[in-house]
């Protein structure tokens, strides 16, 4: 039997052992010039004889970084006789006038500098990209998180909205380019953009900038990518604790942009369709939460992790006490200072959302004594053992605002994946007409502190008597009500987020 030979090993860019395959196959050849020039040479550049190349002047660009692995390498390969070039050489017309030969392992070993030579050469090679636009390409349907509220806040502000394929292709955004430039590519939670990066770097290099709104955990978005181009965008986080550490694993322009209110919870008092009034009866007098007992795709995003039992016995005796055991305090009991590349990041989230799990089972067991309605899952009944009532699940453009402004309070428990985090009911509930309680989390300090101590709780027992203090009825619900609503109105809108978005990449409203 035939042994298959043993191939070089290298370690790529996030740290994982990857093998140098060769041949001829392992080339993409690019352009018909009378140069040949090589992007990556493999491990063994003699499998391009010399009667291949016929005699023509040859070129070749590696990485330094998978040279210095290199078996016997003493500070640079010039095989072959072959011309070794540096980047700025990749000029238009050098690479018009060349048959290329790009290494296909090139950016899954190292995509921070093969990406923009790659998406370079491709633009090269193609038309140059089409003029600028007043516009803003944006990933996800309409019904997306967020994408309703962008698009209309955008179009306020004076630009048109070109909605994407979520799992737009590089090639594919490639061919848009041609037709012409938006003015920002915005990304909500990185969809639209592919792990190694090629898509950004076809933007970047075609001068376009691309922001990303993280509207979840930042980390956990980015422990799905495999090449540090992320860092580079600009980063919009919803979590002001995130600013930090984001800039400690290098990202370059991070911002802060909390969530806001949904332009369609303002309408909900002209709402009058037999559905949504349907949906909403009977609550005049509960206390009613909203929401799943746990994200979608759980079990799958954190396979392979597990948790410390002594350290998660330590944190639900916390929430007992009305302590946070919130994803800033698992980094720091795992010391779990890298979070980025690697799966720490997944780790210490296990940990959190295993406690917000439990912090949001305790505060509605709590709740049923105030008279609790859920509209969720059916695992909540699992969870909380004293629920009676569980509606089904609500669409959010559906019923929720009616549901909103008629129920006697609404609850709102914060995810502890955020460590100062608010959510949509934090702008929604008020913005609909109707009254929240939620727990203390740091995040409030969005709001007037005054405001913030009538509706907040620190432990789980605390929400049946603020219950009573904000009822129906009771005087000082509809003062707190009048003042939210107002502020949310005032300073807590999708077009204020999307004139500070706008500013944080440098562009302004042009309406």
């Amino acid at each position: 039997m035939t042994q298959r030979p043993e191939r070089i090993q290298v370690v790529n860019e996030v740290g994982q052992s990857q093998s140098l395959p060769e041949g001829p196959g392992e080339f993409i050849q690019l352009g018909r010039g009378s140069r040949f020039v090589f992007l990556g040479l493999g491990p063994n550049p003699g499998v391009f004889p010399g009667q291949v190349r016929r005699g023509r002047e040859t070129f070749f660009l590696e990485c330094p970084e998978l040279e210095a692995q290199l078996p016997g390498h003493p500070g640079g390969r010039n095989p072959l006789g072959f011309k070794r070039i540096k980047p700025e050489a990749l000029t238009r017309d050098f690479v018009r006038t060349s048959t290329l030969f790009w290494y296909r392992p090139n950016l899954k070993l190292f995509p921070s500098f093969w990406g923009p030579l790659w998406a370079r050469v491709r633009l090269h090679l193609h038309d140059p990209p089409g003029p600028c636009r007043t516009e803003v390409w944006l990933p996800g349907s309409e019904t997306s998180l967020v994408r309703r509220e962008l698009i209309q806040a955008l179009h306020e502000a004076g630009y048109g909205v070109r909605l994407l394929d979520p799992q737009i292709s590089p090639g594919d955004l490639l061919g848009l380019l041609k037709e012409g430039k938006p003015k920002l590519f915005l990304s909500v939670n990185f969809q639209g953009l592919d792990p190694l990066g090629e898509s950004y770097h076809l933007l970047a290099e075609a001068g376009v900038p691309v922001a990303v709104w993280c509207v979840d955990n930042p980390f956990h978005l980015v422990s799905r990518l495999r090449s540090g181009f992320w860092t580079q965008c600009s980063l919009l986080v919803t979590d002001s604790w995130f600013l930090d550490p984001l800039r400690q694993h290098g990202a370059a322009r991070v911002f802060h942009l909390p969530l806001a209110a949904a332009q369609h919870m303002f309408q909900a008092s002209s709402a009058s369709s037999a559905g949504l009034i349907e949906a909403a009866q009977g609550l005049g007098e509960q206390v009613v939460f909203v929401g799943r007992s746990r994200f979608p795709g759980k079990e799958d995003f954190f396979a392979g992790q597990s948790l410390d039992p002594g350290r998660e016995v330590a944190a639900r005796a916390m929430l007992e006490r009305g302590l946070r055991p919130d994803y800033a305090w698992w980094r720091a009991q795992y010391s779990a200072r890298i979070l980025w590349p690697g799966q720490e990041a997944r780790r210490v989230g296990l940990a959190a959302e295993t406690c917000a799990e439990a912090w949001r089972a305790l505060c509605l067991e709590s709740a049923c004594a105030a008279g609790l309605t859920v509209f969720g899952d059916a695992r909540w009944r699992e969870l909380v053992p004293g629920l009676s009532a569980l509606r089904p699940e609500v669409d959010y453009y559906g019923p929720l605002p009616s549901i909103y402004r008629q129920a006697g309070l609404n609850l709102n428990l914060t995810s502890l994946l955020l460590p100062r985090g608010l959510t949509q009911r934090h702008f929604d509930v008020w913005a609909a007409g109707g009254v929240l309680i939620t727990d203390a989390t740091p995040g409030l300090d969005l709001f007037p502190a005054d405001l913030v101590r009538e509706v907040s709780f620190a432990q789980a027992g605390d929400i049946p008597a603020l219950a009573e203090r904000l009822g129906p009825g009771r005087p000082l619900r509809e003062e707190v009500r009048r003042e939210f609503a107002a502020l949310v109105a005032r300073e807590h809108t999708y077009g204020q987020r999307v004139t500070a978005l706008l500013a944080a990449v440098g562009l302004e409203r042009r309406a």
